[in-house]
């Protein structure tokens, strides 16, 4: 039980760099974005990660709490990371908990709630100096199981084929032609990133070094 639980910690642990890159990504301090996305975490996290809750149940969980915290709430950007493991060829999609970032316009904050199969995590607001577009469309029309298929298809496989121990990072947030994912996957200093009209599925960009 006692590693059950530090696993799980373990995984809000990541979550919280994970705001801490959103929050900067915010007020434009890109270079600090990079790195702090490509942090190692504990073999823990990496190998014990099983969350399988979908992404539009997880939504309405996580909904719900924000409302709690502010009748305003709305949600500006949904994240979640994993690392490879065996087998990662036959999933459907990878075992995911997700982050969900709201913005209060009353507030003038961001608060983040962590959702995997039976726990919520609530990260306290924090004052941001922007005001982040909303998600207009949730869910979105291209489920996370299209978005895994489609980056693999455009370099995800062969890079994660190439290495074993890849991070992968899914976002979820608007953009410049409207709702877009983005699913990146790093290991060390290489990394590809594929980004996708969230609507149709179309890949908009990759990138790869």
């Amino acid at each position: 039980m006692k590693s059950q639980s530090g696993v799980r910690w373990g995984l809000i642990a990541l979550i919280l760099v994970l705001v801490a890159v959103v929050v900067v990504l915010l007020i434009n301090l890109v270079p600090l974005v990079a790195d702090l996305s490509r942090a190692s975490e504990p073999e823990s996290v990496r190998q014990e990660v099983t969350s399988t809750v979908s992404l539009e149940e997880a939504g309405v969980r996580a909904r719900e709490r924000a409302e709690v915290w502010s009748a305003d709430a709305v949600l500006v950007r949904v994240e979640s990371s994993w690392y490879a493991v065996p087998g990662w060829q036959t999933m459907t999609v990878p075992p995911l908990a997700w982050g969900f970032l709201f913005y209060s316009p009353s507030e003038g904050t961001l608060a983040t709630v962590v959702v995997d199969d039976t726990e919520l995590l609530w990260v306290p607001p924090a004052a941001i100096p922007v005001t982040p577009a909303a998600i207009e469309t949730f869910p979105p029309a291209y489920a996370p199981e299209l978005v895994w298929l489609t980056f693999l298809g455009a370099g995800g496989d062969t890079f994660i084929r190439d290495h074993p121990q890849a991070q992968v990072t899914f976002r979820l947030r608007p953009g410049d032609a409207g709702l877009m994912w983005t699913v990146s996957a790093f290991q060390d200093d290489a990394h590809v990133e594929v980004s996708l009209d969230a609507g149709s599925g179309i890949v908009i960009a990759t990138e790869e070094k």
